[in-house]
């Protein structure tokens, strides 16, 4: 009887370095995610706290003639703090891009605070900001389509593959039940033919010898 042999092809196995490559993309995603998401929140306060200070500034700017301390047309740092229910170490990474941008000034009088200039006044009515969180969005959505496209093919590739693997799997047990039932049915006829052999007269005649 000829041995039987089933050969199973592994070429169809993915490339383990391509899936790292994927995760390790995906783990990227989600890291710049959590960024865009704490600029995001940092430039609603900004806009928020440039509205602030422009309504303080239009209280005080129609005052003709007087003289108008930078406390009377700014806020203190408890009343930054207070209108956007941050920590300090929040408000200052907030207020240092207004600083830097020359939009708001600093003044330390009976307490320390800061008032808006005309760069503010501008930023506010242009809506900086908030269009830089839309800027934000859309760079989002670019890496997004990005990384996930990559990773929607692989967990298509995966589930092909796993189907593949089911298939070649069921295959190979039925190769190998046929051979299990071959294998049982020579055993079979073996045992039959030594029974026939073993009863014959002339098999009984050349042992008696």
């Amino acid at each position: 009887m000829k041995e039987h042999k089933t050969r199973l092809s592994f070429a169809w196995l993915p490339d383990y370095g391509c899936i790292y490559k994927v995760y390790l993309d995906y783990k990227q995603l989600g890291n710049k995610i959590n960024k865009y998401k704490k600029k995001m929140h940092f430039n609603r306060k900004r806009h928020f706290i440039l509205k602030k200070l422009v309504e303080k500034r239009n209280t005080k700017i129609d005052v003709r003639n007087a003289r108008i301390d930078a406390n009377e047309i700014g806020l203190s740092l408890d009343e930054i703090d207070r209108f956007l229910k941050v920590t300090s170490t929040e408000r200052e990474l907030i207020l240092s891009e207004l600083y830097k941008n020359d939009e708001i000034i600093s003044f330390s009088l009976s307490v320390n605070g800061c008032f808006i200039n005309e760069n503010g006044v501008s930023s506010f009515s242009n809506k900086k900001y908030l269009k830089k969180n839309e800027d934000i969005i859309i760079n989002w959505f670019k890496l997004f389509v990005q990384i996930v496209i990559p990773v929607l093919a692989l967990l298509v590739a995966v589930l092909s593959l796993t189907a593949k693997f089911t298939i070649l799997k069921m295959q190979s047990d039925k190769e190998l039940q046929e051979i299990k039932y071959v294998m049982k049915e020579q055993k079979k006829r073996i045992e039959e033919l030594e029974k026939k052999t073993g009863a014959h007269p002339y098999h009984k005649k050349n042992n008696s010898k």
